[in-house]
């Protein structure tokens, strides 16, 4: 019986070992602009339509505006009513 449980006990703990050891390889890397001089624009969604809010950078030195930036960062929506936000850093 001390065996079979010994047995059991090292196949249990081999297990554990071998399928904690996995690669973390999450996807590719995004690169995100740094924007030095701009705006940020907070898009509200709407809630009952199921319209995502967004977050658009406007850089001024480039002329450009670049949609959905919170998403590409953090790979999630803001949600549907984003009204306001704070820039930190």
């Amino acid at each position: 019986m001390k065996k079979y449980l010994l047995g059991l006990a090292v196949l249990l703990m081999g297990t554990a070992v071998m399928t904690s050891c996995s690669d973390d390889n999450d996807g590719p890397e995004t690169y995100l602009q740094e924007y030095s001089t701009g705006a940020y624009v907070v898009n509200s969604g709407n809630m009952y339509n199921k319209i995502e809010s967004s977050l658009t950078a406007i850089d001024y030195a480039s002329s450009t505006a670049t949609q959905k930036v919170f998403k590409a960062a953090n790979g999630r929506s803001l949600g549907n009513t984003a009204n306001d936000g704070i820039v930190y850093g």
